[in-house]
């Protein structure tokens, strides 16, 4: 699931100490390059399947909230129209269509503005939280 909730650009390094801020990455190119794919919309039940790790956005807005309470949070920062939704349904297509492509490229393809939106996104692999800078 976590192959589409980013596209920021990776750099690689050795340590934390030598990793130089980006004075670009504020609060507006973090919300641009994070995405919550939720399971379902309308059935939100759906997520809890996987502890609502889908909520991405609302976590990154207040990552201190307890993972049951990021439904909620969610719908009070964003309607069900917000572009950094994608749903898994939508992403089901591209991440078939491109799983050998996903591990050879270099970024992460693009998100549409309209229609299939998922269709371009390759999404990420081999990048953990534990790891990305």
């Amino acid at each position: 699931m976590d192959a589409f909730q980013h596209t920021y650009e990776v750099f690689a390094t050795y340590s934390l100490e030598a990793a130089a801020p980006d004075p670009r990455r504020d609060l507006r190119y973090e919300y641009e390059n994070t995405y919550s794919n939720l399971v379902s919309e309308r059935l939100g039940w759906l997520n809890l399947l996987v502890l609502n790790f889908p909520y991405h956005n609302a976590h990154h807005v207040r990552p201190s909230v307890p993972w049951y309470r990021l439904p909620a949070l969610h719908r009070s920062l964003y309607s069900r129209k917000d572009r950094q939704v994608i749903t898994c349904r939508q992403l089901l297509g591209s991440y078939h269509r491109h799983r050998v492509s996903r591990v050879l490229a270099e970024n992460y393809g693009s998100v549409a503005a309209s229609g299939d939106r998922a269709g371009s996104f390759l999404g990420a692999v081999g990048v953990s939280f534990l790891t990305a800078v």
